[in-house]
């Protein structure tokens, strides 16, 4: 029936175009104009279900437009694809005064039934939704049969490799039933992935690059889909020649097993030669020194080369350009095969540009923000010489403050080429929050929250009538009130900062609370607050000074507490005065991956008077290197920490440093380090943590492992006596919950290295949900 109608279409066509011309060339001389002749009407025939306007609407020949064979032509092609019609003739008939129109259609039959036999694992409603077809609607054959091949592609990349789909065209013909009969086969999933032939590269690095993984419950399903085998080939030669493996090749190979269910597959890979650097030259430097920055870039000649090294390298150019003010600098690189075999030379090619100074600041996008809390975010003013890394990094100051969804900076020409202004658009996010919450640990057992945050407040912005979008929002400041009833600790707190305390570069924050925990020998009550200000010494370094006053209470102890319990059972008032000092020098301040932040802090107890008077001091050092990041832009990242704490004179039991758990040493208990009177731990004056911990992706964006290693002690005075540590794996992953991703942090923690009285734990967690 098809094969049939194309014929009749394309006779139709031909016919169109004939009769046209037949037309043109009998009207005499009145009628063949130049231009052809006038349609007098348009006459639709044929038509049943597909009303006329719908097919006039397709066409570009109209009442009272001129005929041409070409315009009859693109109309007939324009009809048809309606994709309704088996047939369509376009003809016109001389009449007096031009020509009638005449469009004759033959509507395709309705096509009865949609019938999907043998699907079973994979729904009939999402087959139908990706083939397009159904059950009433033109009976269109070439689609029906184009529908064949995406059933078997979908089945293939869900694993079922030896699918086998049919249409019974017979059945089609002769009751207009669209008959699928599928053999879905064995689902084949990936049993073992191999590779041969990388000898420079290791297998664990090049399955990084690919697609095809096995299955490894819950986390990887291993389906096998050729579709992605084919693409893994294609990403494992892009790599090999990335790292300067120019003439690799990379094929591959699979079987399957007697039941046709596994599959194990092998890359076959020809390494070639490792391209090495024969020279390195510059082309258009005269501003800076081609020798010093010659000096700064990782390829050099006798070194391998690597398309990394080379993107990196002109980056490295560009940003020095960057950094005085050629913020157009540009340096494309090439690389080109050297005359001698198996080395390339490197050129980069250098415009740079005129050298420019910022002129204007103009920010766009802010509704509610004031201006000033994107001024004095961006680290740069007016009059100053750009700063390429300056610009860039002020996009990332400003996503920071978490008060937008985006922030672009774009330098725009003015009249005086040497003078750009800075356009900064941003777009506001929601920054009110209101959380209803839960958590359970092994710290803290189970916690509720409820939190109310406004991180773009404004104390000074009072409602101007009823309905006031902007009151009490704009100035960056953050109002935050978090409730936190739970099973053996509870805490109420409201919190208030100013990121710029009268529009100077200082930040103030300050927070009252009332805390109480369920200790094992004794309650515990505080209620007090605190109040700090400070501000950036440097770029990267933050000094603030504090003062903390609390209310403390213990009550119903136990006549087995420790002794120093019974020392400060009742009331009594704590005062002290902070100073700190942060250098904070990571990519990003809540999920860093390279860099390191320290921080020292000097408390002084009883700087306000009180019942208590001692010194406290901490530092705390973290390191952070990005070791791997694959494909998907998931990064491996190894982390260092430390931490020293020392606090003479004697501080009260619940001023004490106390180890165990998660965030100290995994692997023991919470509290579950340290001096001990009976079973009770009594904390001490002296704390050292060190450890170390590797985060890994295993799969998608949000599961990780990692491998930690956790050391530590306290003592009573400053010393070593006995020092823990502990190994142990972890698992950090969300799961959508109520709607919304809830953290997950798992830790197997094994000591080898512990005091007899250590109260040990091998497995900690976590878990956290907002609803």
């Amino acid at each position: 029936m098809r094969t049939r109608g194309k014929r009749l279409c394309a006779a139709a066509a031909s016919l169109a175009t004939a009769t046209a011309l037949a037309v043109l060339l009998s009207a005499g001389p009145a009628a063949a104009q130049a231009d052809g002749p006038r349609i007098v009407n348009v006459v639709i025939e044929g038509n049943q279900r597909v009303d006329r306007d719908t097919i006039v609407f397709q066409m570009k020949l109209r009442e009272g437009s001129v005929f041409t064979a070409e315009e009859a032509n693109e109309d007939f092609k324009r009809i048809y694809a309606l994709g309704q019609f088996e047939n369509v003739v376009i003809r016109p008939e001389p009449v007096e005064g031009g020509v009638r129109l005449r469009v004759t259609v033959t509507e395709l039959p309705l096509l009865g039934r949609v019938e999907l036999v043998g699907a079973k694992h994979l729904k009939p409603d999402k087959l139908l939704q990706l083939i397009s077809v159904s059950e009433g609607s033109p009976l269109d054959r070439h689609r029906l049969l184009s529908a064949v091949p995406i059933i078997e592609d979908e089945y293939r990349r869900r694993g079922y490799y030896f699918v086998e789909a049919t249409l019974d065209t017979d059945l089609l013909d002769s009751e207009a039933v669209a008959r699928f009969t599928i053999s879905e086969g064995p689902k084949v999933r990936v049993k073992s992935v191999a590779f041969r032939g990388n000898d420079s590269i290791n297998a664990n690095e090049l399955q990084k690059e690919i697609g095809t993984t096995k299955g490894l419950w819950p986390f990887t399903s291993g389906d096998f889909s050729l579709d992605t085998l084919e693409s893994d080939v294609a990403r494992l030669r892009a790599y090999y020649v990335s790292q300067g493996f120019l003439d690799a090749e990379v094929g591959r190979d699979f079987t399957f097993d007697s039941k046709n269910e596994n599959v194990s597959i092998e890359f076959i890979i020809t390494e070639g030669t490792r391209y090495q650097v024969a020279s390195v030259s510059m082309q258009g430097v005269e501003t800076l020194s081609s020798g010093d920055l010659a000096e700064r870039l990782a390829l050099r000649s006798d070194v391998f080369y690597t398309a990394a090294d080379l993107r990196a390298d002109a980056r490295l150019i560009r940003d020095a350009y960057g950094r005085i003010g050629y913020v157009h600098a540009q340096a494309d690189p090439k690389a080109d095969f050297a005359a001698e075999p198996g080395r390339v030379d490197i050129v980069f090619r250098v415009t740079e540009g005129p050298k420019i100074t910022i002129g204007q600041i103009l920010p766009t996008g802010n509704a509610v923000t004031q201006d000033k809390v994107i001024l004095r975010n961006l680290g740069f003013e007016p009059g100053q010489i750009a700063d390429g890394k300056a610009i860039e990094a002020a996009s990332g100051r400003l996503m920071q403050t978490q008060l937008f969804t985006s922030a672009d900076l774009t330098l725009v020409p003015t009249d005086d080429p040497n003078i750009e202004n800075v356009a900064v658009h941003v777009e506001e996010g929601r920054t009110a929050q209101f959380i209803i919450g839960a958590g359970v640990s092994s710290n803290s057992g189970l916690i509720g929250n409820i939190a109310l945050v406004q991180r773009n407040f404004d104390a000074t912005r009072w409602p101007r009538g009823w309905d006031d979008p902007g009151a009490f929002r704009g100035a960056g400041q953050t109002l935050r009130l978090v409730l936190e009833p739970g099973t053996e600790r509870s805490e109420y707190s409201i919190g208030f900062t100013e990121p710029a305390l009268f529009d100077r570069p200082i930040r103030m924050d300050a927070s009252g609370s009332y805390f109480t925990r369920d200790r094992d020998t004794y309650d515990e009550e505080r209620l007090g607050g605190q109040v700090s200000v400070g501000k950036n010494l440097t770029r990267d370094v933050y000094g603030s000074i504090g003062i903390r006053m609390e209310s403390i209470d213990i009550a119903d102890v136990a006549a087995d507490a420790p002794r120093d319990v019974f020392k400060v059972e009742g009331s009594s008032y704590l005062s002290s005065a902070t100073v700190q000092l942060v250098r904070d020098k990571t990519d990003n301040y809540f999920v860093p991956t390279t860099g390191s932040r320290v921080s020292v802090a000097l408390e002084q107890a009883g700087a306000l008077g009180g019942d208590y008077t001692f010194t406290k001091i901490l530092i705390d050092g973290r390191r952070y290197w990005t070791v791997t990041e694959d494909a998907l832009g998931r990064r491996s990242v190894f982390s260092l920490r430390g931490r020293a704490g020392f606090a003479p004179g004697s501080p009260p039991i619940f001023e004490r440093f106390y180890a165990g758990g998660q965030g100290t040493i995994r692997g023991f208990q919470y509290r579950g380090v340290g001096p001990f009177e009976g079973d009770e731990p009594i904390g001490g004056e002296f704390l050292l943590l060190i450890g170390g911990e590797y985060q890994f992706p295993i799969y998608g964006k949000s599961f990780s492992g990692v491998v930690f290693i956790d050391t530590g002690t306290v003592e009573e005075n400053i010393g070593l006596g006995t020092y823990r540590a502990s190994a142990g794996v972890g698992l950090r992953f969300t799961v959508d919950m109520f709607g919304a991703p809830v953290p997950f942090a798992l830790d197997f923690g094994f000591p080898f290295a512990k005091d007899g009285d250590d109260e040990t734990e091998v497995f900690s967690f976590s878990i956290a949900w907002s609803f």
